[in-house]
Order: structure tokens, then C-alpha cells, then sequence
């Protein structure tokens, strides 16, 4: 059986001691009722399994593979250390590229990003849409040399945080520009898929088409696209020539230069939520911290499973996109084990995909576990909010 990724990854997929201390921490197995195959641990043995020939490629052993949030926790607590997550996403490549039917929610996926460039299935010309609240700027675009990248999530299902990013901005007095509707998916969701010729194909396109507009930083909202432009691209098609940051290291930044000072002192208790691509993936803990504690009458209160060992929102690795009853449900679990006990008002989170899923999570949490409703708001709403 002809699995290039997998076997490149022999000698770590047979290292594995089958010690399960990753099963405790995975949050899709914790939902699943501790089933075997849907947490690290069986992925492991089926994916060895693949590879002996013992296990047949099947759409079960593939739901298996796509049943995973990516969040590398189980990489955490692995003992010998194997990056479990990646592969699982060897596994998910090998299978896609054998012709392995894929969850329906996935196939929806390609075929938008292929026709839309996007995973919504929404329109293109529409991608811009939020820039409709920002009056004349949105046609005045000027010359800048930072690019701020919306990114899909952001654009498309929660477009009050793009306006915040502007607003934001704009109050620094600093320029900035956008590829408007000529945006088109970073492509992390080509490879959290399977398909690994569609994101190399697309990563292409994407960096030629900032890399025309002359610029020398790209701010982005998404911890994914984030991965994607500092992580990814490097190891798929090459460096990008630019420098890729964070909207919460950006702020930070802001911050300590002095570039923006905060005018309306907001008498707020919150918590934070650490994005599993920031915070495990990229090692991005601080920076959304130093702004949150920036903010007078801010009180951040941390939660017991914080920064490293942070629950997963359960949006990530596209599973909110083919399994959104067991993404909702790693949601609902964050906050009521770690949120309610906080007596906060609201989540503030950096990243648009967790804003979503935290949301519907406390929408659940409330009607059924009785939990007190609370707000969720990424970092740059906050900010822009208390900069008057």
C-alpha cells in the first residue's frame, strides 16, 4: 500500500508505548465516551495498522483520523514526545490521496474553496463586506507597508472584528491596506484535510499575490492563518518575504511604544482562552495577556487550565466542519468546568474560530447545565472598545 507520509514517519509511529496518558487530556475522546479509536492512542494503532497492513484504508478508519481538533495536547503529554497531531494529519493525507471518501463536511469544504475560495460556501465579492462600516476608508485604501490580512472567519461569520482591527488602526494613527475582495483562503483548511497539492498550489498564490503589494508586515486575526504564514508556508513552498504577526503581538506592540492609550476604563472581570494554533502550536501566551492587564478596570482572572493546558475550544482541525455536534460539545465543556466556576463576565479569546464556538458553547452551557450567560469577545474588540 503506497502511504509516502506515514512511512516517512515509521520509526515515530512505532515508538509509540501505547502508555495512554494522551487519552485523559483529548478532548474529542473525553465527548465520545473514552471510545479507543477516536482518541490519540487508537489513532495510533489503527495508523500502525495502515501501515503493517493489518488495517484497510475505510471510510471508518478515515472518520477516525478527521475526528481530531488538532490541538496538540496529546503531544504535550506524550512521554517519548511524538507529535501525535501531525500524524494524524500524515494519516488524513495518505488516506485523501488513496481516494478515501471524506466526511461530507469536508467535500462541502473543497468544493468552496475551490469555486469560492472560501470554506463557507459564501460568495467572494462578498468577502469584504465589513469594510461597509468604515465609510469612505473603504474605498481610500492607502499606500502602507502592512497588509492586515482578514482571513475567512474573520471576513465572512465575524466581520465586527475586522472593523475593530481598523478601528484599532486608525486610532494609532498607523495606515494599513487589504486585499479586499481579492482576498482568498490562506489555505490551512487544504491541509487539515488532506489535500496537500491544493495548499502548496495555493500557498503559491497567495504569497506572490502579497508579495506584489510591496509590503513588509501582514497583522492577521487568525491564530490558523498565523500557523499557516509562519509555520506552513516556510515548509511547504518557502519563507515568505514578509514578516507575519499576530494581532495580539501587534497590539502588544502598540502598547508599549505608546502608539495607543486607553481613554475608557471598561470595570470588567474576565478570563482568557488560549487558541490551541497561538498558544500550543505557536508558543503565543503573553502578548494577549500584557494587553488584556494593559486595560484599566480590566480584572483577567485565569482559568485552572490556562496557556499549555488549555482545553481545545473544540473548533479546531476542521472538525467543527464535518463533526459540529461533538465541536459544540468540547465547547460546552470548556465552559462549564472552567469558565462558570470563574464567576467572570466575559471570555476574551484571540481568535475568531474560538470566538464562534465559545459562543455557541455558552449558548448550550446556559440552557442546559444552568450556567451564567457570559460575553465572549476576541482581544481586538476589547481593545478597540476601551480605546473610546
Amino acid at each position: 500500500m503506497f502511504l509516502p507520509s506515514l512511512k516517512k514517519l515509521r520509526n515515530d509511529i512505532y515508538f509509540c508505548i501505547r502508555c495512554g496518558f494522551c487519552r485523559s487530556v483529548c478532548p474529542v475522546v473525553s465527548e465520545k465516551d473514552m471510545e479507543e479509536t477516536v482518541g490519540p492512542r487508537g489513532r495510533m494503532i489503527l495508523i500502525r495498522g495502515l501501515i503493517t497492513g493489518d488495517v484497510k484504508p475505510s471510510i471508518r478508519v478515515a472518520d477516525k483520523m478527521y475526528m481530531c481538533t488538532g490541538c496538540a495536547y496529546c503531544r504535550l503529554k506524550c512521554p517519548p514526545g511524538l507529535e501525535v497531531d501531525n500524524i494524524v494529519l500524515a494519516a488524513r493525507r495518505d488516506l485523501f490521496s488513496l481516494g478515501v471518501p471524506i466526511p461530507e463536511g469536508h467535500l462541502k469544504v473543497l468544493s468552496s474553496l475551490k469555486s469560492n475560495e472560501n470554506p463557507f460556501g459564501e460568495l467572494r465579492s462578498e468577502r469584504n463586506k465589513w469594510m461597509r462600516s468604515l465609510g469612505g476608508l473603504a474605498g481610500t485604501m492607502p499606500e502602507s507597508s502592512i497588509l492586515y490580512w482578514v482571513g475567512c472567519t474573520t471576513s465572512y461569520i465575524a466581520p465586527n472584528i475586522a472593523s475593530s482591527m481598523a478601528g484599532i488602526f486608525s486610532k494609532a494613527g498607523i495606515s494599513f491596506k487589504t486585499l479586499g475582495a481579492s482576498e482568498k483562503c490562506c489555505g490551512y483548511p487544504y491541509l487539515l484535510i488532506g489535500d496537500e497539492e491544493s495548499f502548496k498550489e495555493n500557498a503559491k498564490e497567495v504569497v506572490e499575490q502579497i508579495s506584489r503589494e510591496g509590503v513588509d508586515t501582514v497583522v492577521v486575526n487568525c491564530p490558523g492563518c498565523y500557523r499557516t504564514f509562519t509555520e506552513l508556508y516556510p515548509k511547504y513552498v518557502g519563507s515568505p518575504p514578509f514578516k507575519t504577526l499576530h494581532s495580539s503581538q501587534f497590539i502588544d506592540s502598540l502598547i508599549r511604544d505608546g502608539r495607543i492609550k486607553f481613554s475608557k476604563p471598561m470595570n470588567l472581570r474576565v478570563t482568557y482562552h488560549d487558541p490551541c494554533d497561538l498558544g500550543r502550536h505557536a508558543g503565543i501566551y503573553d502578548p494577549p495577556r500584557n494587553v488584556i492587564s494593559s486595560i484599566p478596570g480590566v480584572n483577567l482572572v485565569e482559568m485552572e487550565r490556562s496557556k499549555a493546558d488549555a482545553r481545545c475550544c473544540g473548533a479546531g482541525g476542521a472538525l467543527r466542519l464535518a463533526f459540529p455536534e461533538i465541536s459544540t460539545n468540547i465547547a460546552t465543556t470548556r465552559i462549564k468546568l472552567d469558565v462558570a466556576p470563574l464567576d467572570v463576565e466575559a471570555i476574551v479569546t484571540a481568535c475568531p474560530t474560538c470566538v464562534r464556538n465559545l459562543k455557541d458553547g455558552v449558548t448550550i452551557a446556559e440552557a442546559i447545565y444552568d450556567v451564567r450567560k457570559v460575553d465572549v469577545l476576541d482581544l481586538v474588540e476589547l481593545v478597540n472598545n476601551a480605546l473610546g
